[in-house]
């Protein structure tokens, strides 16, 4: 049974992450079931576990839909990684080593490459993979999860951008470079700072992306 609810669970969130799944649309449980070939157990607890982070909206006596884009909740969302990756950096800076950075450069050049074809969906991909490269140096599976559920939540936000003005995508991954110069240099408070600011920037464009 829990095999069937993860791939439930798994399919529907995928969906929403990708925006084939639109926010407000309504997840008919009987729907689901038949197509993943379930009862509707699995099928409701897929639905309970991607309320719990916050995916999906449950309402009573109406039914479930993939959770809407507000401003308040980007905002929310932002603020916590204004907190929590910054310190991220500060922990994985001097524990980069130069396999890393062959890693880092080689995401930078794929980023580049994909930007220049105008593949904004991965450019956006490619950046979480650049991020992620470098809190994972931290070592800290906790600090690694409670980042990649941030993610998860800001996901469909960057979906909506990439739908609505496809090259302000720009503006989330343009800081990158210099991001690396100053892991380089093992300068975290630059490194932080301009972190600081790309989040900042990113939290801008992505609320002005949003229907009024």
């Amino acid at each position: 049974m829990k095999g069937i609810r993860d791939d439930i669970f798994t399919s529907i969130k995928q969906g929403i992450l990708t925006g084939t799944l639109a926010p407000g649309h309504q997840l008919r449980l009987r729907d689901i079931a038949a197509q993943h070939r379930s009862s509707m157990m699995p099928v409701r607890e897929a639905i309970v576990a991607l309320e719990a982070v916050g995916l999906v909206t449950q309402i009573p006596y109406r039914g479930a839909f993939v959770s809407r884009l507000t401003i308040e909740k980007l905002e929310d969302f932002y603020r916590s990684r204004l907190i929590i990756e910054p310190g991220a950096m500060e922990i994985s800076t001097p524990k980069l080593t130069e396999s890393h950075f062959e890693v880092l450069r080689s995401l930078l050049n794929e980023i580049d490459v994909k930007a220049s074809k105008d593949n904004w969906p991965l450019v956006l991909d490619l950046d979480e993979r650049f991020l992620m490269a470098i809190y994972r140096a931290a070592d800290s599976s906790s600090l690694i999860e409670i980042i990649q559920t941030l993610w998860n939540r800001v996901t469909p936000y960057k979906h909506r951008l990439v739908t609505v003005e496809p090259a302000a995508a720009y503006e989330i991954v343009r800081y990158n470079r210099e991001l690396l110069e100053h892991l380089e240099d093992r300068n975290a408070h630059a490194a932080k700072q301009l972190l600081r600011e790309s989040l900042s920037g990113a939290m801008a464009k992505l609320g002005e992306a949003l229907p009024i």
